[in-house]
């Protein structure tokens, strides 16, 4: 993966954005430099500052909602529901929702 999800989280998006510039600078070759590399990134650009990591709830329910959509073969509501833990109607939602998504997102003919 080379690009973070259009979705990530802001502040997340900002810290890796500044880390992979420190770790493009040090090309890290051991644990400890991966290691130091982070530490001093965010002494850096975040001390002094209250650090908030979101938890990425929407990130991940957007993935969850993926994988949902990509196991879906209009037989298996039952076995999804029970899977990740949703509604059979929130099932029939999320297969609409993404697939009007991934609709809208094709280009047009």
């Amino acid at each position: 993966m080379n690009e973070l999800p259009e979705n990530y989280p802001e502040k997340l998006t900002d810290m890796h954005e500044r880390l992979r510039h420190e770790l493009d600078k040090l090309k890290p070759k051991t644990s400890y430099e991966v290691a130091w590399c982070v530490t001093e990134m965010i002494r850096i650009h975040y001390s002094g500052t209250p650090l908030y990591f979101p938890k990425g709830d929407n990130y991940q329910k957007r993935q969850r909602d993926i994988e949902i959509y990509e196991k879906y073969n209009g037989k298996n509501t039952d076995e999804l529901h029970k899977e990740y833990g949703v509604t059979v109607k929130q099932i029939y939602s999320i297969i609409k929702r993404v697939n009007t998504e991934k609709a809208q997102a094709r280009p047009c003919a």
